[in-house]
């Protein structure tokens, strides 16, 4: 009997302890994804292989699993955490080993726990505290997605639960890039971003305004800016961004424009090794109509971003360079081969880099695109785009870049899994054969072709 008694207390009591653990509410999500790419002649677009050799294919399949928790600990307190796996070619190993090709990730470890804040409500408004994502403004152009070391502040209008006297919403974030003061003889070594939005959002008008400033003092800092040689070693960037989207909903249509401006200097240590200020000065543009029936929508739309003529030769005082930085951004997947930096051709396409985040080719674009997308059956959608290209500054020769056309099969298999398949083609101008008549740029591509294919099963949870 006693042993009975002392079983029974040891399960009272093992309950008690694990009862509030029980009690926490716990929300998981996220997905798991394998694509495969076969991507031809991108990068001399099928002329004069010799000079980088075979450049026949990059066919090749890869994989990435991201797992997003949260924990409600308190209706008003939540922590927000995401992992993700797995992030891979097929046939690498997922663990960074002497002799062997590490995995495909940020850090090259089999897990990167990307993301962990915590998230908590307040009669002022609500705050997030930890590593969380950061970069994003409305419409992806322009687009810089990504997770940084922040605290971030959100006051919510009225119609989103926060004070009725408040009809904007309003944020105020202030992220760590980067910290170089640690263990330094010398301090205000780091790379601080202040940003802030607020703006007027309703289901048929948006307008929203962005604000951000970012102070980098660390001496080993390279700007995203192209140089043919090496790029520009900064001591020191101060450089304020303005942004401005706007959204009208009219019937069956959408108007969108999303406009950014940016302005500074940076504080070069290049060549003689004399602190020289060279302005940045760049602007984008992004104008898009949108029609949308039942089944079937419709799209066209002109992006621009400023380009520079002679990039990476901006060293004396009073330069100014124009490229606007990163481009048309990494989160805008327009087209495959333009504009996107899924796969491994961005940064040399062309022998010089497309027009993403990845790419960052330094001559700016400007982009005319149409596309559309019809409902095949209720699981099956067929959509395509087609853009035409022209570089906004060259030092000489032509600015056409050319045209692209994108046609996509989207697969609604069951519940919780898709299949897509992305045929592409991009049939290069005069731009590029001109490229290697560039007195600081050595170009092998010509006004030739590319193609790939892209096929993507996805597993979301």
């Amino acid at each position: 009997m006693k042993k009975h008694l002392v079983i029974g207390l040891a399960l009272c009591l093992a309950f008690s302890i694990t009862a509030p653990a029980m009690a926490l509410d716990v929300e998981f999500s996220g997905f798991y994804r394998v694509r495969g790419f076969c991507a031809h002649d991108y990068e001399t677009f099928g002329w004069n292989d010799s000079l980088i050799g075979n450049e026949h294919a990059s066919d090749y399949l890869d994989m990435l699993l991201e797992v997003n928790i949260e924990f409600k600990v308190h209706p008003k307190l939540r922590l927000i955490t995401t992992f993700t796996a797995l992030d891979k070619v097929w046939g690498e190993n997922d663990i960074d080993s002497p002799g062997l090709d590490p995995a495909n990730s940020e850090d090259t470890n089999n897990i990167d726990w990307n993301k962990a804040y915590m998230e908590f409500d307040t009669g002022i408004g609500r705050f997030n505290v930890g590593r969380m994502d950061y970069g994003e403004f409305n419409h992806a152009f322009i687009n810089n997605g990504t997770e940084a070391d922040c605290i971030k502040y959100t006051l919510a209008s009225n119609d989103q639960g926060g004070p009725g006297w408040n009809p904007l919403l309003f944020t105020f974030t202030y992220a760590k890039i980067l910290e170089d003061d640690l263990g330094n003889t010398s301090s205000d070594e780091d790379n601080d971003e202040y940003r802030a939005t607020v703006g007027y959002f309703s289901p048929n008008f948006i307008f929203d305004n962005l604000i951000v400033f970012q102070r980098n003092e660390d001496a080993n800092y390279y700007i995203d800016t192209y140089s043919p040689t090496t790029p520009y070693e900064i001591s020191k960037a101060d450089i304020w961004t303005y942004g401005l989207y706007m959204m009208a909903k009219f019937g069956m249509a959408t108007i969108e424009g999303k406009w950014q401006y940016s302005h500074g200097y940076l504080t070069d240590l290049q060549g003689a090794g004399t602190p020289d200020d060279i302005e940045l000065d760049a602007m984008a543009w992004l104008v898009q109509t949108t029609f949308d029936l039942d089944g079937y929508e419709a799209y066209c739309g002109w992006a621009h971003t400023d380009g520079d003529k002679s990039p990476g030769t901006d060293q004396n005082p009073g330069d100014t360079t124009n490229s606007f930085p990163g481009q048309f951004g990494g989160d805008w997947d327009l087209l495959f081969f333009l504009t996107s930096d899924e796969g491994m051709h961005a940064a040399s396409f062309g022998g010089m880099g497309n027009w993403s985040d990845e790419g960052n080719n330094p001559f700016g674009l400007d982009l005319l695109y149409l596309g559309g997308g019809i409902d095949i059956t209720k699981d099956i959608n067929i959509s395509g785009v087609w853009g035409i290209g022209w570089a906004d500054a060259v030092p000489t020769g032509s600015k056409r870049v050319g045209w692209e056309a994108n046609l996509w099969l989207t697969w609604q298999i069951m519940d919780g899994l898709e299949y897509k398949a992305l045929f592409a083609f991009f049939d290069a101008g005069k731009f590029w054969k001109d490229a290697q008549d560039y007195p600081y740029l050595d170009s092998s591509a010509d006004n030739g072709n590319c193609w790939g294919l892209m096929h993507q099963l996805t597993l979301s949870f």
